[in-house]
């Protein structure tokens, strides 16, 4: 997530929320771990898709680890 006072952070994604539970369902899509510890939900959506030095404040991107190719 890029954050205006902090630029990027990562966290980690732990859960994804389905229509399976309809109350959570209906504010947040994701349960993340933040980059200070602290565990929580959040929306995610398609429109704060972003990356890159140019990405808008609360834009957030997917990273995954690369595998070295040997």
């Amino acid at each position: 997530m890029r954050w205006e006072k902090y630029g990027w952070q990562l966290s980690r994604i732990t859960n994804i929320f389905t229509n399976a539970t309809p109350r959570v369902f209906k504010k947040f899509n994701y349960r993340i771990i933040w980059a200070d510890g602290s565990k929580g939900p959040a929306k995610l959506s398609v429109e704060n898709y972003g990356h890159g030095s140019d990405a808008c404040y609360n834009s957030w991107t997917i990273v995954s680890r690369s595998i070295p190719v040997v």
